[in-house]
């Protein structure tokens, strides 16, 4: 057996394309650049979807329910997704994208080449 802390949640892969792009993106693009990212890319329902799932697997208190409007909300939810998510200490599940349309296309170095390929096959259309 090796001393390794890394929790059985590791093992586990969970649907969920916010939290995937979080999670596979948090090494590539800063911080800022994520949270504005998702804030424009997913609507308010993926975004407490996210946050529900993420509960899950951490103390409640580390996701607080955030009060105010709109934009405001979606972005101090999102950031606390992205700083759970990030941080080395937390625990967390393999997060996947079944739909990887539902994955934002970040810049030329980080571009999913399926959504281009599906915006082509639209304009051929």
């Amino acid at each position: 057996m090796s001393s390794c802390p890394i929790s059985d949640n590791v093992d586990t892969l969970v649907n969920n394309e916010l939290l995937c792009f979080i999670q596979q993106k948090g090494d590539l693009i800063p911080v800022g650049d994520i949270i504005t990212i998702c804030v424009n890319f997913y609507g308010a329902e993926d975004i407490e979807k996210a946050c529900s799932i993420l509960l899950k697997y951490v103390n409640q208190k580390r996701l607080p329910k955030q009060k105010g409007t709109g934009k405001e909300v979606f972005l101090r939810s999102v950031t606390l997704l992205v700083k759970v998510c990030l941080d080395p200490s937390v625990h967390l599940p393999i997060f996947c994208a079944v739909d990887l349309a539902r994955l934002p296309p970040v810049d030329v170095d980080h571009v999913d080449i399926s959504a281009i390929l599906t915006e082509l096959s639209a304009l051929k259309a």
